[in-house]
């Protein structure tokens, strides 16, 4: 038999009710970019009880957890993975305003009946609980019009919180984990853990965190301000974002990092962006098959035909690397994940 199909049937039988598995799995279903061949195997847990147990019978199997939040930072290979994939279910999309909440209150309240999202009385400072697959864009909007301040730089970003918080995602010089509280996380033995925001390796577009460290959910610390300043600074970052970036396009954002943010430069008046460095290189419109360098923003690549493959996204981002590093001697590293 298959080790997918008795894999499937085993988690279905273990897990009656609180799991679905879903086979063959398009990557235009799950990726942003929509490259690369489906996924043979992705299971959907609906409770933190559930991926526990999701997670320990992937180690009967020898597989080890590999997670899936939107897709928007991972372009999937042309082959056929050889490892099923977890993608959590619908009620980790759901958050709430709370005080102090412990690990073992995480099932509770994922499981009970969200409570409307009403900015305090009082002002000042709330914590925000968010689960790993609750939509940043969907987020920032909803926040914003509380004037709780923290999340109006995350108006463009097609992200969830769990993806969000593993890249340590961000833009105009915010990353998320400015405003995070703690995390919680389940290990490669489907154990709870929870981390403090200031005790996490954080970095450019890196949280340090393990591939195999699934994360749940973040609390966060927010600041009521005025709404019409909270609204504003969203209303520029969108404005920006629209105006900079090829959006009508399927992508998956920003190819590489930009070496000014990578060695404590960002912001600075000589910053180097890697979009500058592949422009004077003369990538804008490079094509490849089906991919290309943007005419809009030299550090997006683009899917501008039907037949496009993850292959060609690999000789795009070779070249890019190879031009940048021969004419600038600097070394450009991929902001993608590739599977």
């Amino acid at each position: 038999m298959n080790v997918f199909i008795a894999l499937k049937a085993d988690l279905e039988n273990i897990l009656a009710g609180k799991v679905l598995c879903r086979e063959q799995v398009s990557a235009e279903a799950v990726t942003t970019f929509g490259l690369g061949a489906p996924l043979p195997l992705i299971v959907e847990p609906r409770s933190i009880e559930a991926l526990s147990a999701v997670i320990k019978q992937f180690a009967v199997y020898g597989f080890s957890p590999r997670i899936l939040g939107h897709g928007s930072n991972v372009v999937l290979p042309d082959e056929v993975v050889s490892f099923p994939v977890i993608q959590l279910g619908e009620a980790f999309r759901k958050f709430t305003l709370v005080n102090n909440v412990s690990a073992g209150e995480l099932e509770g309240l994922l499981s009970a009946e969200p409570a409307a999202l009403v900015a305090p009385p009082e002002g000042g400072a709330v914590e925000l609980l968010a689960f790993a697959q609750t939509n940043m864009m969907m987020l920032s909007q909803k926040l914003t019009k509380l004037g709780l301040g923290g999340f109006e730089y995350a108006a463009g970003i097609p992200a969830s919180i769990g993806g969000a918080l593993y890249m340590n995602a961000g833009a105009h010089g915010w990353s998320i984990c400015n405003c995070l509280r703690k995390l919680w996380l389940l290990n490669a033995r489907g154990e709870i853990e929870e981390r403090q925001g200031e005790n996490l390796n954080f970095g450019y577009r890196s949280s340090g965190l393990n591939d195999n460290e699934l994360i749940v959910a973040g609390l966060f610390v927010l600041q009521q301000e005025d709404v019409e300043i909270v609204r504003e600074r969203r209303r520029k970052a969108l404005d920006y974002r629209q105006a900079t970036q090829p959006l009508q396009y399927p992508s998956a954002g920003s190819v590489f990092r930009n070496p000014s943010a990578q060695t404590g430069q960002e912001g600075k008046s000589d910053a180097l962006s890697a979009g500058k460095l592949l422009d004077d290189c003369g990538l804008k419109g490079q094509r490849c098959g089906g991919v290309e360098y943007s005419t809009l923003h030299a550090n997006w690549l683009i899917r501008v035909a039907p037949e496009a493959k993850t292959a060609d996204v690999l000789s795009l981002l070779a070249e890019g690397k190879k031009r940048v590093q021969e004419k600038f001697g600097l070394e450009l590293h991929s902001e993608i994940k590739f599977w």
